[in-house]
């Protein structure tokens, strides 16, 4: 077998079109020729092909992953779903492809899950707080370890987190007439809850903010025990 012509792609300057014997064998991107070290008239075995098509393959994928990584900061679990999924264009990739693709991207530094993870709770503190009970459980998902998670939440910031989630709900039901201290606690609680703030961090928000507005909160730190 012999490669007889290469040939830049009518529809893509980038690709080239491998011809073989003749006959046209497969198309792939003009890096991945330059890198096979093979030319015009060069001897090609079935195993050099296949090494090709399999170099194309890990290129394409590649380049999948980069798409994924402009538009935001990723962790290596997240973009190895993604990728594993494969798409209408292109087929599932065999799992070492993948993780090939990944370690390059590691070692690249354009992987990194420490990173990721306070991009995660910043993004989080920005737009919508949450305590770090919902952002370690949020972090884990997203296969983060369990020390790199917990070096960028920061638990001693839930009660800040707290505040900033619920300070613009608090306003609101202070504005309503006759609003009491139990059901701006019963209001309040639950929303805290769902948000991922542990008790003593949701008794201090829910004080600090009835208080904020003026009210009296003795009678409400006897409805909030100091255990829930």
């Amino acid at each position: 077998m012999q490669i007889t012509n290469v040939a830049t792609t009518h529809h893509d300057a980038d690709r080239v079109s491998i011809f073989v014997d003749g006959e046209f064998a497969f198309a792939c991107h003009v890096t991945v020729w330059l890198a096979s070290g093979l030319h015009v008239d060069a001897a090609i075995s079935p195993a050099d092909l296949a090494h090709l098509r399999e170099a194309e393959d890990v290129r394409a994928l590649r380049e999948r992953a980069l798409d994924l990584l402009a538009g935001r900061p990723r962790s290596r679990t997240d973009l190895q779903r993604r990728l594993a999924r494969g798409t209408k264009t292109h087929p599932t990739p065999p799992p070492a492809q993948v993780a090939q693709v990944l370690d390059q991207l590691v070692e690249a530094g354009l992987i990194d899950d420490r990173a990721f993870a306070e991009f995660w709770v910043e993004q989080r503190d920005r737009f919508r707080p949450k305590g770090s009970l919902a952002l370690r459980a949020e972090l884990a998902q997203q296969g983060v370890r369990r020390d790199e998670a917990s070096e960028a939440i920061a638990p001693d910031r839930d009660l800040e987190r707290a505040l900033a989630a619920a300070r613009t709900r608090a306003l609101r039901l202070v504005a309503r007439p006759g609003m009491e201290a139990r059901a701006f606690r019963d209001a309040l609680g639950p929303f805290l809850t769902r948000r991922g703030f542990p008790y003593p961090i949701t008794r201090a928000a829910i004080l600090q903010l009835w208080g904020e507005f003026g009210q009296d909160v003795t009678a409400l730190e006897e409805d909030l025990p100091d255990e829930g």
